[in-house]
């Protein structure tokens, strides 16, 4: 699942989500492994990829 300043945004493979320039936390979860979290800035006019997010899997 992916989050976008604590606001559910959808599953993953997500493409195309759209935000306002300024500050944002980015969250990637899924039951069993760690969540992924990333603090972003974007500007007005900036397109940003981010691919290749790698889970790692919680340990028993």
């Amino acid at each position: 699942q992916l989050y976008v300043d604590g606001d559910l945004i959808g599953n993953t493979p997500r493409a195309d989500v759209q935000v306002a320039p300024g500050a944002h936390q980015l969250r990637v979860v899924r039951d069993g492994f760690q969540p992924y979290e990333v603090a972003i800035r974007v500007t007005p006019g900036q397109e940003l990829r981010m691919t290749d997010i790698v889970l790692q899997e919680l340990k028993p």
